[in-house]
């Protein structure tokens, strides 16, 4: 137990100079200079510290936060407007305005039979059968040409929102190309 006390106190001293040296070789590779203690414990401040900054006033950093939350809802309304562009379905439309059209039509004929049928009982009381043969040739030619004109007005409006859709697809491209 003797040599023990001893041989532990070699030892301490041994690992004491290693760590000496170890810390003396760290600070050798750190340059030191004028400032450095400041650099290492510098206080932060809320004064930028880059001179060469511009102050910025809190009227103009609002009206600029506004600025860019408006463009934001901008971009956030035309890509809805482009979602919603996309889900149509433009052959799904065409085709129930066909059936729209096809259901009017079929409307118009029945709607004219119905007419046709009142004047007809009407004529049948009042007008021999050749007088009402003649007022239902006049009649269905003075109706056939008011709805044709009302049809061909039809598909123009048709065509015309047809065109507008495309129009407005081909913008919503451009603007998210």
């Amino acid at each position: 137990m003797r040599n023990s006390k001893p041989k532990m106190f070699q030892l301490s001293l041994v690992i004491i100079l290693i760590m000496a040296g170890a810390f003396m070789l760290v600070s050798w590779t750190i340059p030191m200079g004028p400032g450095m203690m400041n650099r290492f414990f510098a206080a932060s401040d809320t004064i930028p510290s880059d001179g060469n900054r511009k102050m910025i006033d809190l009227d103009e950093a609002y009206i600029s936060l506004e600025k860019a939350k408006e463009k934001l809802k901008e971009h956030d309304i035309a890509k809805e407007v482009a979602e919603a562009l996309q889900r149509i379905d433009l052959t799904e439309m065409q085709s129930d305005l066909e059936d729209a059209l096809a259901d009017a039509n079929h409307s118009l004929q029945d709607m004219q039979n119905a007419c046709e049928a009142s004047k007809i009982k009407e004529a049948l009381s009042a007008i021999n059968a050749e007088k009402m043969n003649a007022e239902i040739k006049v009649a269905t030619q003075n109706l056939k040409p008011q709805i044709e004109k009302a049809l061909k007005k039809t598909q123009i409006e048709i065509e015309k929102a047809q065109s507008e859709i495309r129009e407005l697809k081909r913008e919503l491209r451009r603007k998210h190309v």
